[in-house]
C-alpha cells in the first residue's frame, strides 16, 4: 500500500538532488556576485551595525527632552530623637514631653522631572547625533563601493587567468603538432635531434605555466569566496568579449557626476555639520540649566514629624544649575570643537580635489587601454598570419624548426597580451565608475 508513496518520495528526492547539483554548476555573473557581496560580506555587516547604533543615538537624544518619571522608596532609622519637656500647670500633673520626630521614617514617591531650559544643549546634541548618523550611512555606502570595485577587479582577474589558460592550451596544441612534425622530419633525417628537443622543451615550459595558472586560479577563487562570504569557491562566468565599449563623454561631465554621487564626500560633509553642532553644544555650558520637578509622596511620617502615621503630600519646584567659573574649561572645549570642525572642512576640500584627480586618472586610463587594445588586436592578427606563413614554409622545408618555434611563442605572447589588455580595459571602466560614484548602478 505504501509503495507508491515511497516511489514518489524517491523521485522527488532525485529531482531535488539534480536541481541542487545543477545549481552548484551554475556560473556566477558579476552583477550576481555584487548582490551576494551586499548580502553576505562581513565587513559590510559590521558597518551596518554601526549605522544602526548611530540611529539609536538619535532616538535616545530625541527623547531626552521628554519628562522623566522616577519611582523611589526610602527607609531611615534615627536612634536619638530630640525631646522637649512641657511645663506643669499643676503640681499634681504628670511630666509631659514632645518628641521632634520618630525613629522609623518611610517614604515612597513618584517624581516627574522636566527640563525647561538648557541653552540649546539638547537640540544641538540631537543635531550632532543626526549628522553622525548621516556620516555613518554615507561611510557604509562608500565601503560598499570600495568592495564592489574590489570584487569587480578580482572577478575580472579570475577571468583573465582563465583566458590566459585558454591561450596556453592552444599554444600547447600548436607545440604538439610542431613536435609530431619535427619527429617525422627527424625520422626522415631532415632535421637534427636538437630541433626536436627544443620543441619538446618548449611544450614542457607551456605545461609548467599552465600548472602555475591553475594554482593561481584556485587561490583567487578562494579569495573571491571569502570576499562574498561564501563557504566554497564559486564558478566564474567566462569572459564575454564585447563588440564595442561605450564611448567616453567629456571629462567635465564625469567630474560633475563624481561630486554629485561620491558617498565619501557626503560622509565628510556630515562630519562638518556634526562639528558645527558640537560647538553649539559646548557653548550651551555658558547658560544655566533649568528643570521643573514635581513629586508625590506617601510617607510615614510625612511633613508632620510629630504624628507617627502614613500621609500623602506633593512638592513642586524649579531647579537651576549655572556653572559660573570652571577655569575656562568651557572656553577650551569650544575651541576644541572649532578646531575639529576646521579639520573636517580641510578634509572635505582635500577629498574633493582627490576625487577630481581620481576621475582624471581613471579617464586617462580608459583612453590609454582603448588605444592599446586596438593596436594589440592588429598585432595578434599579424602574428597569426606570420605563424601561418612560417608553418607552411616549415612543412615545405623553407623554414627551420627554430623559426616555427619563435613564431609560436610570438603568437602566444601576443594573445596573452591581448587578453590582459581586455581585462585591464574592463577594470579601467570599473575604476572610472567608482571614481564617479556610479559603480554597481544599473545602466540605463
Amino acid at each position: 500500500m505504501n509503495r507508491p508513496v515511497h516511489w514518489v518520495m524517491a523521485v522527488l528526492a532525485l529531482v531535488a538532488g539534480l536541481t541542487e547539483r545543477g545549481r552548484g554548476q551554475e556560473v556566477l555573473q558579476l552583477h550576481e556576485a555584487w548582490e551576494l557581496l551586499l548580502q553576505q560580506n562581513r565587513t559590510l555587516q559590521q558597518q551596518q551595525a554601526l549605522v544602526k547604533k548611530a540611529e539609536k543615538e538619535v532616538v535616545y537624544l530625541s527623547r531626552e527632552i521628554l519628562p522623566k518619571v522616577r519611582i523611589g522608596a526610602a527607609y531611615r532609622y534615627t536612634s536619638e530623637i530630640a525631646e522637649m519637656d512641657l511645663p506643669r500647670l499643676f503640681p499634681s500633673q504628670p511630666a509631659l514631653s514632645i518628641r521632634a520626630g520618630v525613629h522609623d521614617v518611610y517614604d515612597m514617591n513618584v517624581e516627574v522631572q522636566q527640563l525647561l531650559f538648557t541653552g540649546g544643549r539638547l537640540k544641538n546634541q540631537k543635531k550632532v547625533a543626526a549628522a553622525l548618523r548621516g556620516s555613518a550611512v554615507w561611510q557604509y555606502r562608500a565601503l560598499q563601493q570600495k568592495l564592489l570595485l574590489q570584487t569587480g577587479k578580482l572577478y575580472h582577474g579570475i577571468q583573465l587567468l582563465s583566458l590566459q589558460r585558454d591561450v596556453l592550451e592552444r599554444a600547447i596544441q600548436r607545440a604538439e603538432i610542431h613536435l609530431q612534425k619535427a619527429r617525422s622530419l627527424l625520422a626522415a633525417r631532415q632535421i637534427m635531434a636538437f630541433d626536436t628537443l627544443r620543441v619538446a622543451n618548449q611544450k614542457l615550459q607551456l605545461q609548467k605555466q599552465l600548472q602555475v595558472l591553475d594554482g593561481l586560479i584556485r587561490i583567487q577563487k578562494e579569495r573571491f569566496a571569502r570576499l562574498l562570504g561564501m563557504d566554497r569557491a564559486p564558478e566564474i562566468a567566462p569572459y564575454a568579449q564585447k563588440g564595442a565599449f561605450p564611448q567616453l563623454a567629456e571629462i567635465a561631465s564625469y567630474q560633475k557626476e563624481a561630486l554629485k554621487n561620491r558617498p565619501d564626500l557626503y560622509a565628510v560633509e556630515h562630519r562638518v555639520r556634526a562639528g558645527l553642532a558640537k560647538t553649539r553644544v559646548a557653548r550651551s555650558a555658558y547658560f544655566p540649566q533649568v528643570a521643573g520637578v514635581f513629586a508625590y509622596h506617601y510617607a510615614r511620617p510625612g511633613v508632620n514629624f510629630f504624628v507617627d502615621e502614613w500621609m500623602t503630600y506633593y512638592t513642586v519646584g524649579i531647579s537651576l544649575r549655572w556653572e559660573l567659573w570652571n577655569w575656562q574649561q568651557t572656553r577650551t572645549r569650544v575651541q576644541q570643537t572649532k578646531l575639529e570642525t576646521r579639520a573636517a572642512e580641510i578634509a572635505h576640500e582635500d577629498l574633493r580635489r582627490q576625487i577630481l584627480a581620481e576621475v582624471r586618472e581613471a579617464y586617462i586610463q580608459v583612453q590609454n587601454r582603448q588605444a592599446e587594445l586596438e593596436y594589440q588586436q592588429r598585432i595578434v592578427a599579424q602574428e597569426k598570419e606570420r605563424y601561418r606563413i612560417t608553418r607552411t614554409q616549415f612543412e615545405q622545408g623553407m623554414a627551420t624548426s627554430l623559426d616555427l618555434s619563435l613564431a609560436e611563442q610570438d603568437v602566444a605572447s601576443a594573445e596573452l597580451q591581448l587578453q590582459r589588455l581586455r581585462i585591464e580595459l574592463e577594470n579601467a571602466w570599473l575604476q572610472l565608475k567608482y571614481a564617479t560614484g556610479t559603480i554597481g548602478k544599473k545602466e540605463e
